[in-house]
């Protein structure tokens, strides 16, 4: 379901396409976290990164899924951590504005040329 496959994430993996397209990504949320990792064993102090699906249409994004994971220095292996614990105020990911929100504003832009039109032949009939 909501759990994002963390593998697909140690290289940017993206697909773009003239109109539409997708990818997947990480941003290192630049905290250091010491604990054994789960898959080598070794304690390491391992960089708290979010992964982050979006999808876009003309270039206009929205990120569809999250995840917040700690990555080991040695092997690259991401181990989940609960999202709940990363408090939100404190840790503000740089995902691209048009990633997390062009969608919005290809949305935004359409309403108000639809508007504009709508005015222009009420105008233009007066």
């Amino acid at each position: 379901g909501d759990r994002l496959e963390q593998g697909k994430y140690l290289s940017t993996n993206k697909a773009h396409m003239l109109i539409w397209g997708w990818g997947r990504d990480k941003v290192d949320l630049g905290v250091s976290v010491s604990r054994p990792c789960e898959r080598c064993k070794v304690f390491g102090d391992s960089r708290l990164s979010l992964l982050y699906e979006w999808k876009h249409i003309w270039g206009f994004g929205q990120v569809t899924k999250r995840q917040h994971v700690l990555i080991c220095p040695r092997c690259h292996e991401p181990s989940s951590i609960d999202s709940d614990d990363v408090t939100q105020n404190a840790l503000k990911p740089r995902i691209p504005f048009m990633r997390q929100h062009g969608i919005y504003l290809l949305a935004s832009l359409l309403i108000a040329w639809g508007a504009f039109v709508v005015i222009w032949q009420y105008v233009k009939g007066s």
